[in-house]
C-alpha cells in the first residue's frame, strides 16, 4: 500500500510539477510575446517620432526661406527709396511704420527730436497726435480700398508749434498680388505767400 501511494504521491507531483512547468513556459511565451509587441510598438512610435522630425524640419527649412525671401524683399523695398531726396516711407497694412529714409528723418522727425528707430514699429498715433494720424490714417485706407495710388495735400506738424503743407503721394506696394503695405512721398507745396 505503501507503493501505491508513493506511486500515487509521484504521479500526482510529477503531474503537479508538470503542470507548473507547463505553466512557466506557456506564462514564459506570452511574457515573450508580450515583450515582442512592446518593442514592436516602440518601433513603429519611433518610426512615427523620426518621420514627424523629419516633416517637421523640411517645415522650419520652408519657414526659414520664405523668412529669408522676405526680408530681402524688406531690404529691396527699403533700398528702392532710401537715397532719394524726398521724405519716403512704408507702412504694413495695419499702419504700423515699417521704414523711413534719411530725408523724412531730417524734415519730420528730427524737428521732434525723434530718429527714424522711434517711428518704426510704431503707428502714427504714437508720433504725430490724434488729428494729424487720424487724417494719415484715413489717406491710408484710402489707399487700400481702392488699390490706387492717392494724392492729397496734408498740412504737417514743423516741430516747433506750426505747420508746413506737403503734397502726399501714397500708393499700395504689393507682393505678388497681395498689397503689403502703403508708400508714400512727400513734396514740400509751393506757393507764394
Amino acid at each position: 500500500m505503501n507503493d501505491i501511494i508513493s506511486i500515487i504521491g509521484l504521479v500526482l507531483g510529477g503531474g503537479g510539477l508538470g503542470f507548473y512547468f507547463n505553466y512557466l513556459i506557456s506564462n514564459r511565451k506570452t511574457d515573450q510575446d508580450e515583450f515582442k509587441l512592446l518593442i514592436e510598438t516602440w518601433r513603429e512610435d519611433n518610426e512615427r517620432l523620426r518621420q514627424r522630425e523629419h516633416q517637421n524640419s523640411l517645415e522650419i527649412k520652408k519657414l526659414s526661406d520664405e523668412l529669408s525671401n522676405l526680408k530681402n524683399k524688406l531690404v529691396m523695398l527699403e533700398s528702392a527709396h532710401f537715397d532719394l531726396p524726398l521724405p519716403q516711407w512704408l507702412k504694413d497694412t495695419d499702419g504700423t511704420m515699417l521704414s523711413v529714409n534719411a530725408e523724412y528723418e531730417n524734415i519730420f522727425l528730427a524737428p521732434m527730436h525723434l530718429k527714424a528707430t522711434d517711428y518704426i514699429g510704431k503707428s502714427d498715433d504714437e508720433i504725430w497726435g490724434e488729428e494729424t494720424a487720424y487724417h494719415f490714417r484715413e489717406t491710408d485706407k484710402k489707399v487700400y480700398r481702392s488699390k490706387k495710388p492717392y494724392h492729397v495735400i496734408e498740412i504737417i506738424p514743423d516741430g516747433n508749434g506750426g505747420t508746413v503743407r506737403y503734397e502726399i503721394f501714397k500708393y499700395p506696394r504689393y507682393s505678388g498680388n497681395v498689397i503689403i503695405g502703403i508708400g508714400g512721398i512727400a513734396l514740400k507745396e509751393k506757393y507764394d505767400e
